[in-house]
């Protein structure tokens, strides 16, 4: 039985956070890290598959902390890229087409540092001090 998402977005609906050890994206693949208790993605034959609005299982980023990067709501997202309402507050960037992990971390990488607003924890934690819903 599928697991059922929430939404899927081509532009960005509110403010979200991504935390970030560093400007590039490197997501983890789970069939190189077989038995890892963490992951990012799971690739088919080296591709990242498009997720839709039903799913076996789910592709998610995990991510470390120093910077944060607030996506503007009703910034669109590029073609290739998809944003998926998981549950509650979680959401997750994701190939909107088959691509390398490569690729999307290129991706990704290239739309945070193009669209999104980069700040320390300490410019985040002043400019959002309390939750944001």
């Amino acid at each position: 039985m599928g697991v059922r998402l929430l939404g899927r977005y081509s532009v960005v609906p509110r403010d979200l956070f991504r935390m970030s050890a560093g400007s590039l994206t490197r997501l983890r693949d789970k069939s190189l890290r077989p038995g890892a208790p963490s992951w990012d993605v799971m690739t088919i034959d080296g591709k990242v598959q498009p997720l839709g609005m039903t799913s076996d299982w789910a592709q998610w980023c995990i991510f470390a902390t120093e910077y944060e990067n607030s996506a503007i709501p009703g910034t669109t997202l590029p073609e290739d890229l998809i944003l998926i309402h998981e549950r509650g507050e979680h959401y997750s960037l994701q190939a909107s087409r088959e691509m390398t992990l490569d690729e999307l971390n290129s991706e990704v990488t290239s739309f945070l540092n193009d669209k999104a607003i980069r700040m320390t924890k300490e410019e985040w934690h002043a400019k959002f001090p309390t939750r944001t819903d």
